[in-house]
C-alpha cells in the first residue's frame, strides 16, 4: 500500500527546456520519492507560434494560457469536492463575513468572476445546504445570504487547496511571486472602469 504523504515540485532548467518533478511517497513508513517527469511548455511550443506581433502581444498571450491552465488545475481539485470554482469563491467570501450575512450585491462586487449569475449559484449552493437565504431587515426588497455549518465544514475540509496553489506556483521564487503581483496589479488597475 502506498499513500502519497505531500507533493512537491521541482522546477529544474535543463538545455531542452523545463522538467517538473513531482512526487514524495511512503511505503511501509519509508520515505521514497518518485519522480514524475514532465516537460514544461513555453507559450511558442504550446500554441506553435514562432513570432508574435510583439512582446506586448506575447504577454497578453501568456495571461491567458497562464489562466487557462492554472484555472483548469483548481477547476481539477474543485470537481473532487463537487464544487466549482465560483461556488468556491462565493463560500470564500461569505466566511469572511460570518456569522454576519451579506446582502446578495456586496458578494457579487467582490467576486472574481463578476459576469457569474450570482442567483443561479446561490440556488445551487442553498440546494447543497452551505448557504442560506434570509430576508433583509430593513428592506423587503433586498435579499441577504449566510454560510451554513455545514458551508463551514466544507471549506475546512478544503483547506488543502491552499496548498495546491502553493504547488501551481512553486516554480516561481518569493521574490518572482512579489514582482508578479505587482505586474498583475498595475496591469488591473489599469483596466479598471
Amino acid at each position: 500500500m502506498i499513500d502519497v504523504v505531500t507533493r512537491h515540485v521541482v522546477t529544474m532548467s535543463r538545455r531542452h527546456g523545463l522538467l517538473r518533478l513531482v512526487g514524495v511517497v511512503t511505503r511501509h513508513g519509508q520515505r521514497a520519492i518518485i519522480f514524475h517527469i514532465t516537460r514544461l511548455m513555453k507559450l511558442e511550443e504550446a500554441i506553435r507560434q514562432k513570432r508574435f506581433r510583439g512582446s506586448r502581444h506575447k504577454a497578453f498571450l501568456n495571461i491567458i494560457w497562464a489562466h487557462n491552465l492554472l484555472s483548469g488545475k483548481l477547476e481539477q481539485v474543485m470537481k473532487r469536492a463537487g464544487l466549482t470554482s465560483r461556488q468556491y469563491n462565493v463560500l470564500r467570501i461569505l466566511r469572511g463575513s460570518y456569522p454576519e450575512p451579506m446582502a446578495m450585491h456586496e458578494v457579487k462586487n467582490r467576486l472574481l468572476d463578476r459576469q457569474s449569475d450570482l442567483t443561479r449559484l446561490t440556488d445551487r449552493l442553498i440546494q447543497k445546504g452551505w448557504i442560506e437565504r434570509l430576508d433583509c431587515p430593513t428592506d423587503r426588497r433586498r435579499v441577504h445570504i449566510r454560510i451554513t455549518e455545514a458551508g463551514l465544514a466544507l471549506l475546512a475540509s478544503l483547506d488543502h487547496i491552499e496548498q495546491e496553489v502553493d504547488t501551481l506556483l512553486a516554480s516561481l521564487t518569493d521574490a518572482e511571486v512579489d514582482e508578479l503581483n505587482r505586474l498583475l496589479d498595475k496591469l488591473c488597475a489599469s483596466q479598471e472602469p
